[in-house]
């Protein structure tokens, strides 16, 4: 794709990220004259008129949108069998990234980051459009601290006409809601609770919710409520944000991004948020695992004072796996009827739920048996091959390839072969595994920085500033009249252009103005040969020929001639008489 121009306007420059459905390059928009990204439908979905339109759609979507932590579509078209979209180019890097290299951000730095996000989502909602996929992969931000959504790719018009379930689990799972876990109904609460996933992990420096598997993962959002930021040293003000964003039913969630942010502006300011947890609560503190917990949980509620189902929401909807481990507050509500069996009066979800734990046990036994009848097999080494011949090689073994591709710069291995992989080559596994790998992008690509006008020791030092080496420099040498000696005239990149890290870069150094060689016809050789070394140059040859009608020592001519343009590397000889005789 490189130094590829297309539609005739956006030349491409190199590739910058990839994921499982785009490939993204650095292009420069040559009727605009600026550094644009261009998203790339990878040659595998072009046929897959799904993919395509799921692509489109993204352009559509996203191209409506105009905010300062969106980023801003450009252009969308068709070149050949390429469909591309050009969007803004964000200096910058990836909040997953930021995770990666810093751990635990401060809390003002996660808050307002975060806040950043919910802006965007806000004014994206208020347009009727749900992302579906917020995760910090899809997060930029820039070097002086803005955050900029992007990818737009599952995101989808909120009309009548999309208003319905849908069976499809999309976005990456760590940041999954339990709705689209249950394949339910997405809504704007959906993209609220990724947002507070990410809170808890900017907070934390860990996920929430982890496992060797995307279903393990997913079942976590269902069940489970994870040890809170307050009970790690962290603010204990943001716990209350936090769950309540992540509440597992959305009669318990956010409303809209407008109740999140108001909250994270009262965290900002110091005040009390809308709802503040008991992290004393044994509810608070131990993680939940699974249905039976929360039903026995539900059943004994009845000695203790009440259900706590009542706490957790509405009891009708513990059968539904989206709504266990809720706890926001509920007021007490009127006792429903009742079933007397002897001397006892029993609610009757006291009966159905511990039958709905049983049912559940059942069919988790009957999936964990059928794991472990899978026998064990050895995951393959895919270092070094492309994701089509990796897939090929994990389908001969009954493993999947992950459609969550990660990517990233490396000088040893050449542009999309795997560089990394989970689980790791040669870990021996049970069951149907799903394979992610990292891939690489190739060398990375560095800012050149603009030389022009300095002395060649000064450019030396700049480029080693700015990530390449002395030893990738050629220097030429050039008579220039209006730059001072040893100062750089041109050089062979572009100032701001991105280029590899290990391109060939050529200097051009100024020799300082020409100098116009005199006239020593007659003159005594000698002295001829002083004045040029006066004038700096540094090549001077001195040879006598035979001559009947000159005086011994006298110059006879010069080599280039009188009036010559030269520079001081020019060699000069100077041929003097030897006077009447042979030729010594």
């Amino acid at each position: 794709m490189a130094e590829r121009l297309l539609g005739d306007r956006y030349k491409v420059e190199g590739k910058i990220g990839a994921g499982g459905m785009a490939i993204v390059y650095r292009a420069k928009d040559t009727l605009l004259e600026r550094t644009v990204a261009i998203k790339v439908l990878r040659e595998q979905f072009v046929t897959d008129e799904a993919f395509v339109k799921r692509f489109r759609r993204e352009a559509q979507a996203a191209a409506s949108l105009s905010h300062p932590n969106i980023v801003s579509i450009y252009d969308v078209g068709r070149d050949g069998d390429i469909d591309y979209i050009v969007m803004e180019y964000i200096h910058g890097q990836t909040l997953k990234d930021i995770i990666r290299s810093n751990g635990p951000l401060e809390t003002l730095d996660a808050v307002n980051l975060v806040y950043q996000v919910g802006e965007a989502l806000r004014h994206a909602h208020a347009n009727n459009i749900i992302h579906r996929d917020i995760k910090p992969q899809n997060i930029l931000v820039t070097s002086d601290g803005r955050a900029k959504v992007t990818d737009f790719g599952i995101a989808r018009a909120v009309t009548s006409a999309t208003l319905t379930h849908t069976g499809d689990i999309i976005g990456s799972v760590h940041y999954l809601s339990p709705e689209q876990a249950r394949g339910a109904l997405v809504t704007e609460q959906s993209d609220i609770y990724s947002l507070g996933i990410i809170l808890y992990e900017l907070i934390t420096g860990q996920l929430p919710y982890d496992g060797d598997t995307p279903i393990s993962i997913a079942l976590k959002h269902l069940q489970e409520i994870p040890q809170m930021p307050g009970q790690l040293g962290n603010s204990e003000e943001l716990d209350g944000v936090i769950l309540r964003a992540i509440a597992k039913s959305t009669n318990d969630r956010y409303l809209n991004a407008k109740e999140f942010l108001d909250d994270l502006s009262r965290v900002r300011a110091g005040q009390q948020v809308s709802y503040r947890p008991n992290l004393h609560d044994d509810d608070m503190t131990v993680l939940h695992r699974g249905m039976a917990n929360q039903v026995n949980r539900g059943a004994n509620a009845h000695q203790s004072g009440g259900m706590a189902g009542n706490r957790a929401g509405n009891p009708g909807n513990m059968g539904n796996m989206g709504s266990m481990g809720n706890l926001s507050p509920e007021p007490q509500k009127k006792k429903g009827r009742r079933l007397k069996i002897g001397r006892f009066e029993i609610a009757p979800y006291v009966i159905i739920l511990p039958c709905v734990a049983i049912l559940a046990a059942i069919v988790a036994m009957y999936f964990f048996v059928d794991y472990l009848k899978g026998s064990e097999r050895e995951v393959p080494d895919l270092s070094g091959l492309t994701e089509v011949e990796a897939r090929s090689k994990l389908e001969g073994v009954k493993m999947t390839l992950s459609n969550d591709v990660d990517a990233k710069y490396s000088d040893e291995v050449a542009v999309d072969k795997i560089i990394e992989q989970i689980p790791a080559p040669h870990t021996m596994v049970k069951g149907p595994r799903e394979v992610k790998v990292t891939i690489s992008l190739g060398t990375a690509n560095l800012e050149m920085p603009s030389v022009t006008g300095i002395t060649l020791d000064e450019a030396y030092e700049l480029l080693e500033r700015n990530g390449f080496s002395k030893g990738q420099v050629e220097v030429e040498r050039r008579t220039d009249d209006r730059v001072t000696e040893d100062r750089i005239i041109s050089q062979s990149h572009a100032a701001k252009q991105s280029v590899s890290k290990n391109t060939k870069i050529t200097l051009v150094v100024s020799s300082g103005a020409s100098i116009i060689l005199p006239d020593f016809s007659g003159e005594d050789y000698v002295n001829a040969e002083r004045i040029l070394k006066e004038k700096g140059i540094l090549k001077v040859e001195v040879l006598a020929r035979m001559s009947p009608d000159k005086p011994v020592g006298a110059v006879l001519y010069t080599y280039p001639g009188a009036g010559s343009k030269i520079t001081k590397e020019t060699q000069v000889t100077v041929y003097y008489s030897s006077g009447p005789g042979p030729n010594p």
